[in-house]
């Protein structure tokens, strides 16, 4: 079950998407993972500061993970790939928004969305490295996309299955 849980957001990926109905934005990641922490179901992804989706998880409190079948990998290629700030990645996917009854935002195709709210927040930096070779692989003179990621936890108060 643990090893599921952990291949399904290496090989599955997943959206993370922030804002409210209005305007939000979402990412595809497979950096993140699950567990217990402070009494709590928790969640824990990366984003990038450069990352549009960066902009609305540091302006709204909650945010959702969803997952979704095979047939949604070019939708969510176009998420990883494509940058809100250029495209209408609503209109590019043909993903349908829905609102939660929490203010937070999914779509009806995923096959299971997990409603979060944010508890802790914190900017990686170099100094935090002890595995040199990590960072050297992730952040230093590489193509992996920008600078060090903000680590969200968040609590998973709601869990939606298709």
């Amino acid at each position: 079950m643990v090893n599921d849980t952990i291949n399904m957001i290496r090989d599955e990926w997943m959206l993370i998407t922030a804002g409210t109905k209005d305007k939000f934005n979402t990412m595809t990641a497979n950096w993140g993972g699950f567990g217990w922490l402070w009494n709590k179901r928790v969640a824990f992804v990366f984003i990038r500061p450069e990352r549009y989706t960066h902009d609305f998880t540091e302006q709204n409190e909650r945010m959702t993970l969803s997952f979704y079948k095979e047939e949604y990998r070019h939708a969510l290629q176009i998420c990883g790939t494509k940058s809100g700030r250029n495209i209408d990645k609503v209109k590019a996917t043909g993903l349908t928004p829905i609102e939660l009854k929490s203010g937070a935002i999914t779509f009806k195709e995923a096959r299971l969305t997990l409603d979060c709210k944010k508890l802790f927040q914190a900017d990686m930096t170099e100094a935090n490295f002890l595995d040199k070779d990590v960072l050297d692989l992730w952040y230093k003179g590489n193509d992996h996309g920008g600078g060090y990621h903000t680590v969200y936890v968040m609590e998973i108060e709601n869990m939606i299955e298709d």
